[in-house]
């Protein structure tokens, strides 16, 4: 009975120190309220990330928060703490964690409010990250048209035909930059330690060359947006949708 219970009882610890061991991400998004439109494709894109990178096991906690900014900074300092987590993805920035996300125009906006605007022709910039919007008219040597269209294949197959955009596209982006810097931060110390944050930290900002929905990635300690000029492109609005101008 002793030994069953010593048994038991290292199991319970072993499991204990397994999800110990866990990297905690944290997403914070608008899912309800009156910024659905772009909490709700991020929320969905969470499904898709990665649970586990270069072996190690990855959670995912949601917290849905449509509060005004002052509010939202503050449940994200709770939720930070309370949870524990090691990264966040979201537009909140506070002094705990590195945000990956902002937020930015709807994607849809030509179709519902630019029928004036036909034939417009506009720069997308690397502010804007609109690549994802014209991925499938790119060039195939464009550098971020195998990338971009990863992620549109990835969310249609999963949520329909057509129902992709840009804010989810935030979220799987942060999930390609934590895929590449993870590995580098587990080598310096363990999930769920400061030490852990600082080397992911570390290790996001030294990033180069990360191809993901949005563009190309190279960051720095003085630049947490990472895209360049290939994050560009040319656009026109033709019949209410946007076209790749060459």
């Amino acid at each position: 009975m002793k030994k069953k219970s010593l048994v038991m009882g290292l199991v319970l610890v072993l499991g204990c120190a397994l999800a110990q061991a866990q990297v905690k991400v944290g997403v914070t998004v608008s899912a309800t309220g009156p910024a659905a439109s772009l909490g709700m494709p991020e929320k969905n894109t969470v499904d898709l990330l990665p649970r586990e990178i270069a072996g190690q096991k990855i959670e995912y906690l949601v917290l849905d928060d449509a509060s005004d900014t002052t509010s939202a900074v503050n449940n994200t300092r709770k939720f930070i703490t309370e949870n524990q987590v090691d990264l966040v993805m979201g537009s909140t920035i506070s002094p705990n964690a590195l945000a990956m996300i902002d937020v930015v125009a709807e994607a849809k906006v030509p179709m519902i409010a630019f029928a004036a605007s036909e034939k417009i022709v506009s720069p997308v910039d690397d502010k804007r990250r609109w690549v994802l919007l014209v991925a499938a008219q790119l060039p195939d040597d464009h550098p971020a048209k195998a990338s971009a269209l990863e992620y549109v294949q990835a969310y249609e197959a999963k949520f329909g035909k057509g129902s992709v955009s840009t804010f989810g596209a935030h979220v799987w982006d942060a999930g390609k930059l934590l895929a590449a810097a993870l590995p580098e931060a587990l080598t310096k110390a363990k999930p769920g330690t400061p030490e852990f944050r600082a080397a992911l930290r570390d290790a996001l900002e030294h990033l180069k060359e990360v191809h993901a929905a949005m563009g190309v990635f190279t960051m720095s300690p003085t630049d947490h947006l990472g895209l360049d000029r290939r994050a560009r492109v040319i656009v026109r609005i033709d019949q209410g949708t946007w076209r790749y101008v060459p």
